[in-house]
């Protein structure tokens, strides 16, 4: 019974997403396009500073931005929508919504991100918890070595970590007060 109103509460939450992203997906449209204006009126500010020989080349250089800034209208009105996305795309427009997804390709498309893992995130909140627990065991290693399962090792550089970073904490508020 419960694994049927756990599939039941994960479709509502799927369909919550979708309906959340098609929403999204109106003002995304409006939002860019105001940028796109901006950076082809950055390259018409360019063009008139541009001195030409004769008008022979003048004429040619007219016709062809013409034909570049229609093209670049053009291809500035296409969107793309679900469909046109890959699955991991798809994967990414469940976690943070169509909007989210079209301002994360927007900013950093065709560049490479690097997202830490979790336990990377939380490395030094893990030393200071170590550290805390250390201290309350009267900075006895044994005692936290085992209630964690680490090496002695790794408890004595967390130690070390954590002392390190309390000092430079203290030092920079020191600095500040100054």
């Amino acid at each position: 019974m419960s694994k049927k109103n756990d599939q039941k509460n994960q479709n509502s939450i799927k369909d919550n997403d979708v309906e959340e992203s098609e929403i999204e997906e109106k003002g995304e449209v409006e939002e860019f396009e105001e940028f796109a204006e901006e950076d082809l009126n950055y390259d018409e500010g360019i063009f008139e500073e541009l001195e030409f020989e004769n008008e022979e080349a003048q004429k040619k250089m007219e016709k062809l931005r013409a034909e570049k800034l229609k093209h670049r209208r053009a291809l500035k009105k296409l969107k793309f929508e679900k469909e046109d996305l890959s699955p991991n795309g798809l994967d990414i427009v469940k976690l943070i919504g169509f909007n989210n997804y079209v301002k994360l390709v927007f900013l950093y498309g065709g560049t490479t991100l690097y997202l830490p893992q979790h336990e990377k995130l939380i490395e030094r909140k893990r030393r200071a918890y170590v550290y805390d627990v250390y201290l309350g065991y009267g900075s006895d290693i044994k005692k936290t070595t085992y209630v964690f399962g680490l090496s002695e090792s790794t408890v004595r550089r967390y130690v070390a970590d954590e002392r390190k970073y309390q000092m430079n904490k203290r030092l920079k508020e020191r600095k500040k007060q100054n």
